[in-house]
């Protein structure tokens, strides 16, 4: 099954595909800047992508949620399991998209997640996180979308954990080498049989800052 995509909508998946998960806003904005595109034009291209994408209830979920179309209110708790339901989906179809289009064989998905710089009230010290995700689904017909948004949204909810819970004295103290292994740590435990979550170390970035000790 081939799947063909017009040069707008081309223009679209490009950005998906050189820019990973990014929202429908980001898209926009990128365009406009590019081709001089309305958000309304961007957003009727990217329905059209997500239509062409192998069908699926999932693309209702992304299409409700993105434009604020839900038929009935969603409890907080509800709305963010619809978010990350939105987001895995969303990376999964852009890479099936990417493979139909390209005839190469389909990638695993890959989030990226960047987490809010973390610092002291007086900005003295600070620390700021960037990692990538990848996970591979070994049998589509036995996992899920529970299934994997549990092993995925639970990955995401633990790193934000320890970046809330760890304490910025500790963290001028952490090595790269020791986030890295840290993270795969986690990628581990929250990996089952059907599904497996991994980080790449080149897709790892660490900064810390510490400038307490020069105050006088």
């Amino acid at each position: 099954m081939s799947v063909k995509l017009f040069d707008s909508e081309r223009k679209i998946m490009n950005v998906l595909w050189k820019e990973g998960d990014c929202t429908a806003k980001y898209i926009s904005d990128v365009l406009k800047e590019e081709v001089g595109w309305n958000m309304n034009t961007t957003y009727t291209l990217i329905k059209r992508c997500i239509k062409k994408a192998p069908s699926n209830g999932r693309n209702r979920i992304f299409c409700d949620l993105a434009w604020n179309d839900c038929q009935v209110p969603l409890a907080p708790e509800e709305q963010a399991f619809v978010q990350t339901s939105i987001r895995l989906s969303c990376m999964e179809n852009a890479k099936l998209v990417q493979s139909h289009y390209t005839g190469q064989p389909e990638e695993d998905p890959m989030i990226d997640e960047r987490l809010l710089p973390k610092q002291t009230a007086d900005g003295t010290a600070c620390c700021d996180l960037y990692c990538q995700f990848f996970w591979h689904i070994a049998d589509r017909d036995q996992l899920t979308v529970r299934q994997r948004d549990q092993a995925a949204g639970g990955l995401l909810a633990a790193v934000w954990n320890f970046c809330e819970e760890t304490d910025l004295n500790e963290v001028p103290d952490l090595t790269k080498e020791e986030v890295v292994s840290l993270l795969g740590d986690l990628a581990r435990e929250y990996s089952t049989d059907l599904i497996t979550l991994s980080v790449r170390e080149d897709g790892i970035g660490f900064e810390t800052m510490d400038k307490r000790e020069l105050r006088y």
